[in-house]
């Protein structure tokens, strides 16, 4: 959502040069496969006539280095004016001096952000500096159910930290096998997104949390 935000932003603005120089603005954003942007594409041009907002979609695997074999050349012809990068590339490209500070932009919108897309919109992380909006990747979440760690009698605490993760989730493995439940499943790949995945589980934990404060019981 912040991604599309900065994607509205930059066209509107943009827009605005149309109507005052009569001329069309063509605006490159290059994205991995599988977003989704384009579906906003005609609907921008509709809204901002003169606009040209050309999406072009890469796999993620060559996204990276199609970047900066592009941006190195140095020609703003080719070069995208919006990119989507990962955020474990956020420090190469701004080093690399291929990204502009955002900071005057979006600092005081960021001020209401979660802290973790806020640090990780920044170079150095945390630093100040702003050079992204984030978009939708790198959360994750440790999810447990109370009643079985009473039952295997494992202390939340001690899935904070490996030392004690570990063992903890051997554990749960071992109390909760002869009923047939897994004590722990480690997803680190397949469930990464913020939007798709982590925000609807925090509605369903809600659920729960609210029906125990009513004394209800909902089945699991």
């Amino acid at each position: 959502m912040l991604k599309r935000a900065i994607v509205w932003g930059m066209v509107l603005g943009l827009g605005l040069s149309v109507v005052a120089w009569g001329a069309p603005v063509v605006v490159k954003l290059w994205q991995s496969e599988g977003y989704g942007l384009e579906a906003v594409e005609e609907l921008i041009e509709s809204l901002v006539p003169g606009i040209d907002l050309q999406i072009s979609e890469y796999p993620y695997g060559e996204l990276r280095m199609k970047l900066f074999t592009t941006l190195a050349v140095g020609d703003p012809d080719i070069a995208p004016d919006i990119v989507m990068v990962d955020s474990i590339w956020l420090g190469e490209f701004v080093e690399g001096g291929y990204l502009a500070a955002l900071t005057a932009v979006v600092a005081d919108e960021a001020a209401d952000w979660f802290t973790a897309f806020r640090d990780g919109s920044q170079w150095p992380a945390g630093g100040g500096t702003y050079y992204g909006l984030w978009y939708d990747t790198d959360v994750r979440v440790t999810m447990y159910w109370p009643d079985l760690l009473l039952k295997a009698g494992v202390n939340a605490g001690d899935l904070l930290y490996w030392d004690t993760f570990i063992p903890a989730v051997k554990q749960l493995n071992d109390a909760l096998a002869p009923e047939g439940i897994g004590g722990f499943r480690f997803d680190m790949a397949g469930s990464w997104a913020a939007d798709f995945f982590y925000y609807p589980f925090l509605v369903v934990a809600q659920r729960y949390l609210i029906a125990g404060l009513l004394g209800g019981a909902i089945k699991r």
